[in-house]
């Protein structure tokens, strides 16, 4: 089981600013334009087809707070090598080989040890897209304000065999305004995300990947 802490704070609004620019060209490679897309959130740093803008090619970098917190390469739309994904406080959460389809690196969870044949399930991805998605989709309840501080709710994700999001329950319950403003986000997870199964003894199983929202009420 894996355990994610976030705390609702502010909610954030994404826009988006693109930009584009030609790079030099190897020869015989396909042409690129190298792009660049701003949100209050991340700036994405990419590579394109010149023949067709909407096929990711080359060297991908997501950067938040000017720290790379996705970083890897795109052959012709698709993820290939080695990718690292990085916390907001820049450690590796994970290396992903996308060419073998494994996990090589993890940072391990307080009390865990992981090995290639046994892990927890992995989300595919920096963990500050969870955070941000708890924040912009969770709200604190306007009328609880200032009455209940530190309000947690742990809430689990059921992660199949198959690495699909199949569901979820409320692990940990707090006041009911509480519990449906994340039963209210979970509700909308985004279908695109992609997960990685748990591994037992090398098999994949069922799982729940565990995460906490801690409600602050800040004046």
């Amino acid at each position: 089981m894996t355990r994610q802490v976030f705390f609702l704070f502010l909610i954030l609004v994404a826009i988006p600013v693109t930009c584009a620019m030609r790079v030099p060209q190897h020869k015989n490679a396909p042409k690129v334009v190298a792009r660049s897309v701003d949100t209050i959130c991340y700036t994405e740093e990419y590579f394109v087809l010149a023949s067709n803008p909407k096929i990711k090619h080359g060297k991908y970098a997501l950067i938040h707070k000017e720290n790379p917190i996705e970083e890897g390469q795109y052959t012709f739309g698709k993820r290939t090598g080695l990718w690292q994904f990085y916390t907001a406080e820049n450690e590796l959460e994970l290396e992903y080989d996308y060419d073998n389809n494994k996990p090589v690196k993890m940072l391990p969870h307080i009390g865990h040890k992981y090995s290639e044949d046994t892990y927890p399930p992995i989300f595919l991805g920096s963990p500050l897209h969870i955070r941000h998605y708890i924040c912009t989709h969770t709200t604190y309840p306007l009328h609880e304000r200032g009455e209940f501080k530190n309000c947690q709710v742990d809430v689990a994700m059921h992660i199949n065999s198959e690495g699909r999001f199949t569901g979820y329950h409320i692990q940990r319950f707090s006041k009911p305004d509480f519990n449906q403003s994340v039963m209210n986000a979970m509700r909308k997870i985004p279908k695109n995300w992609r997960w990685v199964p748990a591994k037992l003894n090398g098999k994949c199983i069922d799982s729940e990947y565990v995460v906490s929202i801690v409600f602050e009420y800040v004046q």
